[in-house]
């Protein structure tokens, strides 16, 4: 049962929501307010919140109180009264200034109501809400332009579970407006978790390889959204001088993103901005789709843990319920390859530790995918608060790096080391680097030009550690002891 005491606009505003959710009982001081409210079919006594113990034989079995009325010291009296009474019962009060939330948090209220702060939120949330609105339309207005020929949905190299979810919820808007799609990618899918999203989820992909050429594809697809990446041929098969129609993503930068529409949000993942949009446009979302959004949630926010806002959490609270949970454990635990148990044994034996740094290079690796995986594992090390694991694949340094120091950016360090303007030759012109990511995760692809061309693989690694361990120090201002060199591993 619930118990509202005071019943004026806000009490009678909360009544009218708790009314469905189970018995509430109003209490005011005011007869003829009593009176009214039995007429609306509530059940209401008379009293004062100054005695509330009078009262007690009404509520004696409640474990939820809210006290509403707009005397501060009549709240904090029935508060008070009540705590003493019932002290493992669920008490909201309402609180005027900051000098009554002080005292009420002294009494231990569980949760302080500032009629100001909810207007506020109140307002800011409904502009959300418009403003989601208004990007809803304005996507599905493009989209609804490509009916002829079609969508091309471009993902970044070797997609992650949020990068595929959220390419299957643009898809399936645009199936429900009949607009023909092909979602297209570079790179290995390499990663055990995501070999099972895409053949759990029945995935339709479209690689592009190396020695592919893209802009044929590109000229005859009616438009082009980029989807959880923001910047054309940094780490994704575009050119880097296409404009694409769509760019959707959550990766902050601070380069100006060229598009037709575009939503680039600072949020846990882009998997939230596609359910908000799902559910704008009024679209089905079955549990098949809910469940890969589900995922890409929680993968990108590693379970709620990194870069998680209340935008995410408001995604997982609409689609947990819809969610296949059996889908989701299949998804969640497929088999470890043995290259990915190849490449965690290589970054465990080839660490170097400085300080709160490990930094560890596992040579020439086939699948990129392993690296975040060992990254996240090194992390949780004794005595470790930054990650950086690097391989060589083909003819790029790939590199993974994980921190859980409030201090850093790992998004901005990464950028300064290894994303600024210089460039190595290549046989088919200039060879551009790129970096950046989150303040907890960020990834860098470097590009050896002429260099990967060489035989002698072994000096290739050496000059790749010793570039990769001095561009990162001085990135992040730490000057390498020689007392903190290589950890001897027993």
């Amino acid at each position: 049962m619930y118990v509202i005491i005071g019943c004026g606009s806000v009490g009678l505003s909360t009544a009218r929501l708790t009314a469905p959710k189970g018995k509430t009982l109003i209490i005011d001081n005011d007869p003829k307010r009593v009176e009214n409210l039995r007429e609306q079919g509530f059940e209401g006594v008379v009293g004062d919140a100054n005695k509330i113990e009078q009262l007690k034989n009404k509520f004696s079995d409640t474990d939820i109180f809210l006290i509403l009325t707009p005397d501060m010291n009549a709240n904090l009296t029935a508060l008070k009264k009540l705590r003493e009474m019932l002290t493992s019962a669920y008490i909201a009060v309402r609180a005027s200034n900051l000098a009554s939330v002080k005292k009420m948090e002294d009494v231990k209220a569980d949760y302080i109501i500032q009629m100001p702060n909810v207007l506020a939120s109140s307002v800011v949330r409904e502009i959300e809400n418009y403003e989601t609105r208004k990007s809803a339309d304005n996507l599905l207005r493009i989209l609804k332009e490509a009916r002829e020929t079609g969508v091309g949905i471009v993902v970044h190299n070797s997609p992650d579970p949020d990068a595929l979810a959220s390419a299957l919820s643009l898809k399936k808007i645009c199936e429900g407006h009949k607009i023909k799609t092909q979602i297209i990618y570079g790179g290995e899918i390499g990663r055990q978790e995501n070999k099972a999203f895409v053949n759990l989820f029945e995935m339709e992909l479209t690689k592009i390889g190396e020695t592919d050429y893209i802009l044929p594809m590109i000229n005859n697809l009616e438009k082009i959204a980029l989807i959880d990446a923001s910047k054309p041929g940094a780490n994704n098969v575009l050119p880097k001088d296409v404009v694409p129609n769509i760019i959707i993503d959550h990766h902050p930068t601070d380069e100006p993103v060229r598009a037709d529409f575009y939503d680039v949000k600072n949020i846990g993942a882009t998997s939230t901005t596609m359910t908000k949009y799902l559910q704008q446009l009024e679209i089905n979302i079955d549990s098949k789709l809910a469940t890969a959004l589900l995922y890409g949630i929680r993968t990108d926010t590693k379970n709620f843990t990194r870069n998680t806002t209340p935008e995410d959490l408001g995604a997982v609270a609409f689609l947990s319920p819809l969610a296949d949970k059996e889908l989701l454990s299949k998804v969640e635990t497929p088999p470890m390859s043995s290259d990915t148990m190849d490449v965690m044994g290589k970054a465990i034996e080839n660490r170097e530790v400085y300080g709160s740094y490990l930094i560890s290079c596992v040579e020439n690796i086939r699948d990129r995918d392993t690296l975040p995986q060992a990254a996240e594992f090194l992390l949780s090390l004794e005595g470790i608060s930054t990650v950086v694991v690097f391989g060589i694949v083909r003819d790029q340094i790939i590199v993974s790096a994980r921190t859980n120091d409030v201090r850093l950016n790992l998004g901005d360090v990464l950028a300064k080391a290894f994303g600024g303007s210089a460039v190595l030759p290549s046989k088919n012109g200039i060879a551009h680097p790129s970096a950046g990511g989150h303040s907890a995760s960020a990834g860098a692809q470097i590009p050896l030009g002429l260099l990967g061309e060489t035989e002698e693989k072994e000096k290739l690694v050496v000059l790749a550690k010793s570039a990769v361990k001095k561009q990162f120090f001085e990135a992040v201002g730490f000057e390498e002891k020689k007392e903190e060199k290589k950890e001897k591993k027993s």
